[in-house]
């Protein structure tokens, strides 16, 4: 009892509906990832949009727009290098660093002696 007359026009209108707001995505990831000069490929367009790889080779414009972008030369931005240190910041970092090793000095030889101790009484366990 199917229809013999299926009527599929919804079903090709919500598959433009949807193929556009593909493209409105495509589109909004590339103008952003050129501002922010981010490499733009296949991957990166699709992880940024959310949509499938499949979609973008299958639409020769998107594809060759893809393409056409990806072999621009990318430049990544620089960023400015750090403030020079002063001399009193300096002997800050200089100085923690300091007690951390001496802290850590007094560690290790606090476990040493705990070491020889235990090392000791296994000694006089396995003689028993």
């Amino acid at each position: 009892m199917s229809n013999p007359n299926p009527s599929t026009s919804k079903m090709i209108e919500f598959a433009k509906l949807k193929t556009e707001r593909c493209y409105t995505k495509i589109n909004a990831a590339i103008l952003a990832m050129t501002k922010d000069n981010m490499p733009i490929n296949f991957n990166t367009i699709s992880s940024y949009a959310g949509v499938s790889k499949r979609f973008l080779y299958t639409h020769e414009e998107i594809k060759n727009t893809i393409i056409e972008l990806r072999n621009k030369e990318y430049i990544p931005t620089t960023y400015k290098s750090k403030q020079k240190m002063t001399d009193s910041s300096k002997d800050v970092i200089i100085n923690s660093q300091k007690l951390k090793i001496e802290s850590l000095k007094q560690e290790t030889f606090k476990l040493k002696e705990e070491l020889k101790i235990l090392y000791g009484k296994l000694a006089f366990l396995q003689t028993k």
